[in-house]
């Protein structure tokens, strides 16, 4: 209860503070976003194709529909009306825009001729009393006479003025709905339907058959109810030959072999690697005694060693660091054959070959 009693005691503190937050965050939207307040491209409603209509263009073309709203109702426009009447002048000028831009590249163009003969056509036109003779028939002349008179007395007469001003709309609004009608009657004359087209069309839409079938899949259909002659399936086979052709192959049969050591060689092996570390004492017939042959621990010569326990006799007596005899993977793969080479020594059974 203290806590809510502080916050009512300081709420007009409160109420300042929030203002001023709510105040700052607006003043950075308008200056910091955008040049709103100095006259920059924020004031720009609709752009279209590179080409843009200001705010100030928009909102007096939005007047206009509310002038007009006004004078046809003879009330005032709701907001949901206002909000309407912007969201149709701003379809409006997209269209404008586009059609605008199709209109000139096309040279599609209204004359003031058409213009006239649009308005004399016009309905609304035809029903004013004031262009209605004294025999009750439509008088273009009238209708000049009005145009006429509007034109001299704008200068003088506020009325007039105005009746003027709605006058050059209405001859634009005539203008833009004649323009459409040429470029839209050009899109449907570009369009060509061909009779087969048409017959087609109609049939699909008018025409339907009522049909009951049974259904019956063709493997419950034993294969000896339907024989095939050869003469009918050579005859298939030449005609779609296309659909068999098949690249040339070959199927091969092998068999894989693991050539793997058992544990009795694995042990042999390694007993044979084991006498060749130590010293030996062998009986040398031809002296009648016994000779010690060295072992790998205590050789004193390692390159006599290598000659008098390998099968092959080609050793350089050099050393090489890794790198020095080929690539990678040859230096790698030969540090792992040291104990294979070492065992081959003994039981001069290993053949080593290096496919290149």
């Amino acid at each position: 209860m203290a806590t809510l009693q502080n916050i009512r005691n300081r709420s007009g503190l409160l109420i300042g503070v929030i203002g001023f937050a709510m105040l700052a965050f607006i003043l950075m939207d308008l200056l910091g976003s955008g040049k709103f307040l100095l006259g920059g491209n924020q004031t720009m409603i609709v752009e279209v194709d590179g080409e843009g209509v200001q705010a100030q263009e928009f909102f007096q073309r939005v007047e206009k529909r509310v002038q007009n709203y006004i004078a046809n109702t003879q009330a005032q426009p709701s907001q949901k009306d206002r909000n309407s009447m912007m969201d149709a002048e701003y379809d409006q000028i997209i269209r404008e825009k586009l059609l605008n831009r199709a209109y000139n590249e096309l040279a599609i163009n209204v004359c003031p001729n058409e213009i006239w003969e649009e308005i004399l056509l016009n309905p609304n036109i035809q029903e004013v009393q004031f262009f209605i003779d004294e025999n009750g028939v439509f008088n273009p002349d009238l209708v000049k006479q009005y145009m006429a008179a509007i034109k001299d007395g704008k200068e003088s007469s506020q009325k007039a003025l105005d009746e003027y001003i709605n006058w050059v709309n209405f001859e634009q609004d005539v203008k833009k709905r004649r323009l459409n009608q040429k470029y839209f009657n050009l899109i449907k004359k570009s369009m060509f339907v061909t009779v087969n087209q048409a017959e087609k069309q109609f049939n699909n839409e008018n025409y339907g058959i009522a049909a009951r079938y049974i259904y019956q899949t063709f493997t419950t259909i034993a294969d000896s109810l339907a024989v095939v002659p050869s003469k009918e399936i050579k005859q298939y086979f030449n005609t779609n030959i296309e659909d068999y052709k098949t690249e040339q192959s070959r199927d091969i049969e092998y068999v894989i072999f693991d050539l793997k050591a058992s544990e009795e060689d694995k042990n042999e092996i390694q007993n044979e690697l084991t006498k060749l570390l130590d010293n030996q004492i062998l009986f040398n017939s031809s002296k009648s005694n016994y000779d010690t042959l060295y072992g790998l621990k205590n050789t004193k010569n390692d390159s006599i060693f290598v000659f008098e326990n390998t099968e092959t006799s080609y050793f350089d007596g050099r050393f090489y660091k890794t790198g020095k005899i080929g690539s990678s993977s040859l230096d790698t793969f030969l540090l792992h054959l040291i104990l294979v080479i070492f065992m081959g020594l003994i039981l001069k059974k290993v053949i080593i070959i290096l496919l290149n």
